[in-house]
């Protein structure tokens, strides 16, 4: 009898050293997963700015890719949360770029996105080098855009925006720094990376699975176009929209309508990964090129 009594004893010692011993092995896995990653921590996180989702974490660095045909590529985010670009001079325009991966260089260097080299294409027309700020964040929809550049005009004002639009930013609200919604000292843990990596592709299909789903996120996209134009014609703040080729017509309609015409990015449509939609460094460097024909000096 007594050793019958002693068993559940026995056996919740064994669970408990099991626990105890998992712990620093937990602690090594997540050390070594953090140096892979490039050791620098989350590159955006939950926000809790009103009407933020998320936001780039300022100060962050990171290793990025190796996914598909994408290399592993260096990501810096500056104080003010912008991706790290060339110095501009600051008596020169500031130029302040919005949207999603797109614009942020999703697979390519620090340096290479179109933002950073905006500038640098600008400089004879300008006679400086314009400051050129890359807001962009990979899953920012334009009701994100229009937040953050709410949000930043609270304490600044730039000489002018350019907000980059694609098909799909008239998807729902969805955190994709933080996808389970856990604690943020949890939701950076390398550990779960994969499973957030599921749950965002997941999502990824959800929103271009069906004709139904994309006619939806159309007529959100249009809604968003319209807000975010009164608002930036209310703040008088010069913009100019880029579209990528594959944008539905009623979008670029409600583009020319609310905010300007909208420059569209069908020559760098061949510059891009073999695997991935986005642009390679030639690609960033000719929408460079597209958008600098068309920024003015003030």
């Amino acid at each position: 009898m007594a050793g019958r009594r002693s068993t559940p004893r026995r056996r919740g010692l064994a669970i408990a050293a099991i626990c105890v011993g998992l712990v620093p092995a937990l602690l090594l896995a997540e050390l070594a997963l953090r140096a892979v990653s490039g050791g620098g921590g989350r590159i955006f996180v939950s926000s809790d700015v009103p009407g933020l989702i998320y936001a780039s974490v300022p100060g962050a660095s990171g290793v990025r890719g190796g996914d598909g045909d994408l290399a592993p590529w260096p990501v810096s985010i500056d104080a003010r949360g912008a991706r790290l670009d060339p110095t501009g001079d600051p008596t020169c325009a500031d130029i302040w770029v919005f949207g999603d991966s797109y614009p942020f260089g999703w697979g390519v260097e620090d340096g290479q996105a179109w933002p950073a080299r905006l500038g640098p294409a600008l400089e004879s027309a300008f006679g400086c080098r314009a400051r050129v700020s890359n807001f962009g964040l990979p899953g920012y929809h334009l009701g994100q855009v229009e937040a953050l550049l709410r949000h930043r005009l609270q304490t600044e004002r730039p000489s002018q925006v350019v907000i980059h639009v694609e098909e799909f930013d008239g998807f729902p609200d969805y955190d994709f720094s933080n996808p389970f919604g856990l604690p943020r000292w949890l939701a950076s843990s390398g550990l779960i990376r994969p499973l957030q990596v599921l749950a965002v592709a997941r999502f990824d299909r959800s929103i271009v699975e069906s004709q139904e789903a994309t006619e939806a996120q159309t007529a959100v996209l249009v809604e968003r176009v319209g807000s975010l134009g009164a608002f930036l014609a209310t703040a008088r703040v010069p913009a100019l929209v880029v579209i990528e080729p594959e944008v539905h017509g009623d979008v670029r309609d409600a583009i020319r309508a609310a905010i300007s015409p909208p420059l569209d990015l069908q020559p760098c449509d061949r510059l891009r990964f073999a695997t991935d939609p986005h642009y390679t460094p030639a690609g960033n460097a000719c929408v460079a090129g597209l958008v600098a024909e068309v920024v003015t000096p003030e």
